[in-house]
């Protein structure tokens, strides 16, 4: 059995460790926090994940995709929550980063209490 890989994966492997990183995305749960990390090597982007083993060679429309300021985001659906609400939310802006946790119905943010329906109304733009 070999289990040194094929030689794509070792090729992607080596672009993407030689890459500029280009985007990263963190999302929490109660499972934990999974991220996906997406790198630009020459006019190609990969992108590793800590859900799955390797790297991948992905299309250059999903990498462009992902150039993109916060606002650029902002009143769009990112995600689907589905029923379930999300328990912590990591925003990063350059370098301010915002951090909001959820305790029964009411969201804190560096112990201060935050008004349920602002956080809501972002959950919901978001979702």
């Amino acid at each position: 059995m070999d289990l040194r890989g094929s030689e794509d994966e070792k090729k992607a492997a080596a672009a993407f460790e030689a890459g500029t990183p280009f985007a990263t995305v963190q999302v929490t749960d109660v499972s934990g926090t999974q991220e996906l990390q997406v790198r630009k090597n020459k006019d190609d982007y990969y992108a590793k994940s800590s859900a799955v083993a390797g790297v991948y060679k992905i299309s250059s429309g999903t990498g462009t995709g992902l150039d993109k300021g916060l606002d650029d985001f902002r009143n769009k659906k990112l995600f689907d929550f589905g029923f379930a609400e999300p328990e912590k939310i990591e925003i990063h802006d350059g370098a301010k980063s915002y951090f909001l946790t959820r305790s029964g119905s009411d969201w804190w943010s560096n112990g201060t209490t935050m008004d349920a329906g602002t956080v809501s109304a972002l959950v919901e733009q978001s979702a």
